[in-house]
């Protein structure tokens, strides 16, 4: 009993004006970085083919929309109008243009106003973060109908998030080591590598 609660002291819920005014205010202080580096833990169930998938890796961004994820298994860098995905077991590099619905963590990440797509339904406090609960307005054009965000209160930083596309395939990803840099803009270049086939699709 005491443990119990002990724990409802650390945790409360908020719905409503509340929340989006908590959001608004977490956002304004995260649109004000320029360029930000974390590492990141990505699982992917898969609820109709019931199987999981996992990775790992860093993720690099710069304003206003340039950003490199460098993964065990992939590497992905975007530049203002192409995503340049190399895979580095089949040897080939796709090229797409920019699509925002591409990627969940550049759902999350470059887009700075997740709420004009996306209602947010409630919202939690534990201790030194706070859980936003969004679920998606009919007019919405992103590929998912709930994201779950968790940030730090006291920070700018987003320390997980999850995605369920209309699939219910359910991704989650935890942030570690998120931290303000300058990143130069060359990092960003993509260079053709040897020897890799490249296929356009588009």
């Amino acid at each position: 009993m005491k443990i119990f609660l002990v724990f409802l002291l650390f945790i409360s819920f908020i719905q409503g004006n509340d929340c989006l005014k908590q959001y608004d205010d977490w956002k304004k202080e995260y649109s004000k970085i320029k360029s930000f580096s974390f590492e990141f833990e990505e699982k992917t169930q898969y609820e109709l083919l019931d199987k999981a998938e996992e990775s790992k890796g860093k993720f690099f961004f710069k304003e206003p929309n340039l950003y490199k994820i460098e993964s065990n298994s992939f590497e992905i860098i975007a530049n203002k109008e192409f995503v340049y995905n190399y895979d580095p077991m089949n040897k080939q590099t796709t090229i797409q243009k920019r699509d925002k619905t591409s990627n969940p963590l550049e759902i999350i990440f470059l887009n700075k106003d997740l709420n004009s797509y996306y209602n947010i339904d409630s919202c939690q406090q534990i201790e030194k973060e706070i859980i936003f609960y969004f679920s998606k307005k009919e007019e919405t054009p992103l590929p998912y109908s709930k994201i779950i965000l968790n940030v730090r209160k006291d920070k700018k930083s987003i320390t997980a998030f999850q995605v369920t596309d209309y699939n219910e395939t359910n991704t989650f990803i935890k942030i570690n080591k998120f931290k303000e840099t300058d990143i130069k803009s060359d990092f960003f270049l993509y260079q053709k590598k040897m020897g890799v086939e490249e296929i356009e699709m588009f």
